[in-house]
């Protein structure tokens, strides 16, 4: 009976609105549209819950105009192969669903665009994603005598690998090895699509989940060039390489330690460090490091 009444109820306001008022309410069923931007595909409906973004790289707002074409259009923009709806009005893009995407079914992605009501952009915590058909990219395990070792963290403060080099037409591992092999390194890294990294040892190890390296290579979207701060490691298995370094900081044999000085892997330092004891006429060294390629000692009396 309680329910009966409820729906009367129902029908005498909408009754007021639309002939009283003169107020017409339009319904909408909302959908999937059934023509995409070529070539992309929907994909169905997926749980999203901040801070881990089923699709993380890149996303905007827009309160009245949303829709799935208009958020299409922005991942294309910047590269993306995966665009995303949710909550009516946000947008999100990335190079490929992140591990803790999971389905659901299409009815949970139930509200409608804020820039067209009978289309479907996701819902709370729920996000309609789209595919441009591209496959997702991959990590090249082998480039030549280079063998791929994982996925680093990587920071302006704290660099993996000490020099930088610039690379042509666009980033690819193949690229970056033979650049960093051409200049004598051993290893060469790939980070953020179009940075390649080389140096002789790594000034760092923390090694992270190889999908943290989910970036693709400007130069080739079928392959895989790091992420943010995030670095895509290889080793030319043809060198010899050293791990981690560390300033020495105890006295050595015929030397004595005075002071460890930190200064930039750019620059060039010449610093009174430590006696000599075994150069004739020298009472003292001085250390000049330039790094990565120029490693001397100097005395008053010439190089040694």
């Amino acid at each position: 009976m309680a329910r009966f009444i409820s729906t009367l109820a129902l029908v005498t306001i909408t009754f007021f609105i639309t002939n009283v008022l003169g107020i017409h309410i339009h319904y909408y069923r909302q959908s999937i549209p059934s023509v995409l931007p070529n070539p992309w595909t929907s994909k169905g409906c997926y749980l999203d819950v901040s801070p881990a973004r089923t699709l993380a790289e890149s996303s905007y707002i827009s309160s009245d105009t949303m829709t799935v074409e208009s958020c299409i259009a922005f991942c294309t923009t910047g590269g993306y192969h995966y665009a995303g709806v949710e909550y009516g009005r946000e947008c999100f893009c990335d190079y490929a669903i992140q591990t803790q995407g999971i389905t659901t079914t299409l009815d949970e992605c139930n509200m409608a665009c804020s820039g067209d009501a009978s289309e479907s952009c996701g819902a709370g915590n729920r996000i309609n994603i789209y595919h441009d058909g591209i496959a997702d990219a991959v990590v090249v395990e082998t480039v030549s005598s280079w063998k791929y070792q994982g996925c680093y963290a990587d920071n302006v403060d704290a660099r993996i690998l000490s020099q930088r080099i610039n690379v042509s037409g666009g980033l690819t591992p193949s690229k970056c090895t033979a650049s960093c092999k051409s200049n004598g390194f051993s290893y060469s890294g790939l980070e953020y699509s179009t940075e390649c990294w080389c140096g002789d040892n790594l000034m760092s190890s923390n090694q992270v989940d190889g999908n943290e390296c989910h970036m693709t290579c400007d130069g080739d979207r079928t392959k895989l060039c790091g992420g943010r701060s995030r670095i895509t490691l290889y080793q030319d298995s043809n060198s010899e390489p050293q791990g981690p370094q560390t300033c020495q900081q105890t006295t050595v044999p015929t030397f004595n330690l005075r002071a460890v000085y930190k200064d930039t892997p750019e620059s060039t330092i010449s610093i009174k460090v430590i006696d000599v004891n075994t150069v004739p006429h020298v009472g003292y060294a001085i250390l000049s490091v330039r790094f990565p390629l120029d490693r001397r000692l100097v005395s008053d009396s010439g190089l040694y």
